[in-house]
């Protein structure tokens, strides 16, 4: 069965993750968690596998969820501080 919703938690701020291994390509939303403690997350991919403040799209708990068409195993999140979560949920129909 496919991943429908989840968080992803970033540990350590400054180090990207991957967001996912899924590799089927669909479409997402994409939100800063409103619990985070930071201001801001970044989200994408540099072309090296990684996602910092000057190469990501900005989330913030204020922004509305971001809607993207991805592979979320290309997709890289960063955060600008410790323990920040990311929420995903698939876009279904």
């Amino acid at each position: 069965m496919a991943i429908r919703s989840f968080q992803k938690t970033v540990a350590a701020a400054g180090t990207a993750l991957q967001v996912s291994t899924d590799t089927a390509k669909r479409v997402y939303l994409f939100r800063a968690h409103q619990g985070n403690g930071g201001t801001n997350m970044f989200i994408g991919n540099d072309g090296a596998d990684d996602v910092s403040t000057t190469t990501g799209m900005v989330l913030s708990k204020a922004d509305p969820p971001l809607q993207l068409e991805c592979r979320l195993s290309e997709m890289y999140v960063d955060t600008d501080n410790n323990g920040d979560k990311l929420c995903v949920m698939q876009v279904i129909g």
